[in-house]
């Protein structure tokens, strides 16, 4: 990871000027959902010393340039102090307001002037005075920022100001006057002109000793650990924030690195001046443009490239990027495929995926997927939107109803596998994850048991303990029982979905009963003979290729079916035959004792001639298998795979 972050900060350094690595670009939409252009602007907020006034000055365009010119200084997360002139407005505006008047009312000054005294003779400069000054404006700057319910927004700071729909403020930044400080007109605390920074005295002054410290040559050459050279400039890796990859080498927590000497961390971080601005540098870019969310954790994309591969590591990870996002975040079917990325690299390399947390204090990785293969990578991704292309296409299923614009990749398959929030650090969708990308065998029953817990939720609607399950009818618009059905339907065609892209890999582990295994690339012999309806089960059972023991809980499923219709057209809008499925799982007692209730009701409700066939083919390929081997939650699935078979 050092070397990646290393050749990242090097080739990051092109057209950097001193002060780029501790500005943050903020995300700036240039159109809306309807395509129309959005204009988006700078504000003033003017602090008038002289007659102890707040106004709001007139708006600049906002250009790329702005976030230097203006100076937004990445803002640190968790207790972090406030130490910020501009911010983005729409996310920071409470951050600017604490950088003046401190955290609250009780607050005796604001935080930057709080944090100048950490620093020797900063106390004495123009700035102090100026923030000394500007903190009694805080009667009169909270009625512009805060609603009344003493919120801070920056819709109540742009109240009187009427922006169109099409309109936004992106960076709201502090301009002072004060005549006996020399300062005659409204003048920006800090801006960059061509690269050179202009600020109040004692500003410059502080950025430089909190960002950029100097550090004394230790003296002798010393080893630097991150790039395996000698230099005289080595001492301890000093991080000044914590929303950093190299926050992760500790050095006062004992117990995050067990296998150092207590007092040693010094020589086991040791780097050179140099090495760690591009470390910064590399981590910046990572974390600012290469970040994709997996499983509901933020994770960041990490090439490995061979030793002997000189290619600027840059290249690779705007398209790396683009496929990462196809793969594990909510796509439209209309998004482009893979076919219409670049030409495919052809370069050799391989992918890490740290998951990481951080409230801006610390930086702690929760999960690490290694060693994956970019070739691998790709295939992955074409295999899932090659599936649903073909799938969309097949009469058989439901597939283009079901799924309607979206597309079928990892971020539905998250949704697939039930990750309780007081879990949802470590879950199961993420250890699934993990297995799918190191390539690594996947327990056939893993998966049958995430279909359980999936269903137990819908049916019994556990929607509150889960993050990533939702209600697919919070209105109540369906009954209980369709919106259950419609939930179940979903979650059966996509489970199949997943086995037939797990089994494209090679990756189900085996288990007694066989496997379901993807036909062979020669066509199948066409079906003949029979109704519409049973040349489509038929053709179904060709794209899947159910063995006798699942065909044989597909037409249970789709006596169930029956009855549970003709229950609900007589006014039992819950279905009560539902009520006879075990959804912890249905061993063979349990799925005999099913196919006998499901005759009573044939003579209950008089539906001999529609359940009599179905019985019968579950009859006949029920005795074809001598050693029932089936697990019960495997059985419950392909019960409610020929329940849901029709379902529209």
């Amino acid at each position: 990871m050092l070397q990646t972050l290393l050749k990242l900060g090097q080739q990051g350094e092109r057209n950097l000027g001193e002060w780029d690595d501790l500005l943050r670009i903020p995300t700036v939409e240039t159109e809306n959902k309807k395509g129309d252009s959005i204009t988006s602007y700078c504000l003033p907020v003017c602090f008038d010393l002289d007659a102890g006034e707040v106004s709001l000055g007139d708006f600049s365009e906002y250009e790329p340039d702005s976030v230097r010119h203006w100076f937004n200084l990445a803002v640190a997360g968790g207790n972090n102090p406030s130490i910020y002139v501009c911010v983005d407005g729409r996310k920071n505006l409470v951050q600017f307001t604490k950088t003046f008047f401190g955290k609250n009312a009780s607050a005796d000054k604001g935080e930057l002037l709080a944090e100048l005294a950490k620093y020797p003779g900063l106390q004495d400069t123009d700035l102090a005075e100026v923030l000394r000054q500007l903190f009694h404006l805080r009667e009169a700057y909270l009625p512009l920022v805060a609603n009344e319910k003493g919120e801070i927004t920056l819709r109540q700071l742009l109240e009187g100001r009427k922006l169109t729909a099409t309109q936004q403020v992106v960076l709201v930044y502090a301009q002072v006057k004060a005549t006996a400080l020399g300062i005659l007109d409204f003048t920006p605390i800090v801006q960059l002109v061509d690269g050179e920074m202009r600020a109040i005295a004692g500003y410059t002054e502080f950025v430089r000793a909190r960002f950029k410290p100097l550090r004394a040559a230790g003296g002798a050459a010393r080893l630097c650990h991150a790039t395996g050279q000698y230099h005289d400039d080595v001492s301890q890796l000093a991080i000044p924030r914590g929303y950093s990859l190299n926050s992760m080498f500790v050095k006062t927590t004992l117990h995050y690195a067990p296998l150092f000497a207590k007092n040693d961390f010094a020589q086991n971080y040791q780097v050179s001046d140099a090495a760690q601005v591009l470390l910064e540098r590399g981590s910046k870019m990572l974390l600012d443009g290469y970040k994709v969310r997996i499983a509901g954790i933020d994770h960041l994309l990490l090439p490995k490239l061979l030793s002997t591969d000189h290619t600027p590591v840059e290249s690779k990870l705007p398209r790396l990027n683009r496929k990462a996002d196809m793969l594990f975040q909510f796509q439209k079917k209309l998004t482009a495929t893979i076919d219409q990325l670049e030409e495919e690299d052809p370069d050799v390399y391989w992918i890490t995926f740290l998951g990481f947390e951080s409230d801006g204090n610390f930086f702690k990785t929760i999960n690490l997927i290694e060693d994956v293969s970019q070739t691998y990578f790709s295939q992955l991704l074409a295999a899932f939107q090659q599936l649903d292309s073909e799938w969309r296409q097949a009469p058989e299923l439901p597939w283009e109803h079901l799924m309607g614009p979206l597309r079928f990749n990892l971020f539905t398959v998250y949704s697939l596998v039930p990750v309780r929030k007081d879990k949802e650090k470590r879950n199961a969708a993420l250890l699934l994850f993990k297995q799918i990308l190191e390539r690594r065998p996947i327990a056939r029953r893993a998966l049958f048991e995430h279909f359980r817990d999936l269903v137990l939720c819908h049916r019994y609607r556990r929607y509150a303990a889960y993050g990533n399950i939702y209600d697919n009818n919070p209105n109540d618009k369906l009954t209980a029982a369709q919106a259950f059905d419609f939930a179940v339907r979903n979650s059966v065609y996509q489970y199949l979905a997943l086995f037939s892209i797990l089994t494209q890999f090679h990756l189900l582990a085996d288990m007694d009963e066989p496997q379901i295994t993807l036909p062979e690339t020669e066509d199948a012999e066409p079906v003949k003979d029979l109704s519409e309806y049973q040349q489509k089960v038929e053709g179904f059972f060709q794209l899947t290729n159910y063995t006798p023991a699942q065909k044989a809980l597909f037409y249970l499923g789709r006596a169930l079916n029956t009855v549970a219709y003709e229950q609900f057209r007589k006014g039992y809008e819950s279905k009560p035959v539902l009520n006879k499925l075990n959804y912890s799982g249905m061993d063979k007692q349990a799925i005999v004792r099913l196919r006998n209730d499901l005759a009573d009701k044939s003579r209950q409700f008089n539906l001999h001639r529609f359940l009599e066939p179905l019985l019968a083919n579950f009859h006949r390929y029920f005795e074809e298998v001598n050693d029932w081997k089936m697990v019960p939650e495997e059985a419950l699935f392909f019960i409610l795979s020929g329940y849901t078979f029709a379902t529209k």
